[in-house]
């Protein structure tokens, strides 16, 4: 029944503070270390890394700051710095990218609300099973695509991003996100005739190019999403799922349309 972990100025340790699923509002609490640095800024200096493993409706998320990490933030700050938290997609509002709707697949908060922190090094976001999706941040109403692609994984990497700067790379089915501010982070896709077909059983299932929802080839990457209790997955141009049969679930698939131009469907079951 209590949400918050305490640092103080003594710990100066490495940690690791997991969150179960069945809580949603975890915090790191540094009130002992914040200082105010002038009339419109606080800060403070965590001396220990902070790693928070965080379980959720998508999957486990973690969220990594280094150590000797300065926290920067207006005075409105209270010293709360919010563990990785699922929210609604519906939550966020998403632009038209060239004429095309964007879909959120996960909306992920990191940091204070509405009150924007900065960091002097960069922080690890992970975010499971999001490979291959678009990611971007809001803030307020202002939303900005992420377009810069990390280097590597690694925290010389993402400490040579500029004061507020993220990156993005892929790690096997999950997204890293190297970020110097924390805020609402969202992956998501391009929509316009992407069919999103809803299962009762499961999660929503998203069927999409991976170019969108149109293409002048035959051969596309499908992006499947479904609930972790699925095992096998068949996939079949066609309705009766003629030849096909079941295999491994897998989150992208490989995947020839039928011939000719004009709409197409891909079927999928679980």
């Amino acid at each position: 029944d209590k949400q918050n972990v305490v640092i103080g100025v003594n710990d100066v340790a490495n940690s690791v503070v997991s969150v179960p699923i069945n809580v949603t509002d975890a915090h790191l609490d540094v009130t002992a270390l914040v200082e105010q640095v002038d009339e419109t800024k606080k800060s403070a200096t965590i001396a220990g890394s902070i790693t928070v493993n965080a379980e959720t409706s998508i999957g486990s998320v973690q969220m990594q700051m280094p150590s000797a990490v300065q926290v920067s933030a207006p005075l409105a700050w209270t010293g709360m710095i919010n563990a990785p938290q699922v929210k609604e997609t519906s939550s966020v509002t998403l632009p038209l990218i060239n004429g095309r709707n964007s879909i959120a697949a996960a909306v992920i908060e990191v940091g204070a609300d509405a009150v924007p922190l900065t960091l002097s090094k960069a922080a690890r976001l992970v975010m499971p099973a999001q490979a291959g999706r678009l990611v971007g941040y809001t803030s307020g109403a202002l939303f900005t695509l992420i377009t810069t692609q990390c280097s590597a994984d690694t925290q010389a990497a993402g400490d040579a991003l500029p004061a507020e700067g993220d990156c993005v790379i892929p790690v096997g089915n999950d997204l890293v996100i190297w970020t110097k501010h924390f805020t609402r982070f969202v992956s998501y896709f391009l929509g316009r005739g992407a069919r999103i077909v809803e299962n009762p059983l499961y999660e929503s299932l998203d069927l999409m190019f991976a170019e969108g929802a149109t293409t002048e080839v035959r051969d596309v990457t499908l992006a499947l999403t479904y609930g972790a209790d699925v095992t096998e997955v068949a996939v079949s141009n066609f309705s009766d799922f003629r030849g096909a049969s079941f295999a491994p679930a897998v989150r992208r698939l490989a995947w020839t349309l039928d011939d000719g131009d004009g709409e197409k469907t891909v079927y999928a079951l679980f």
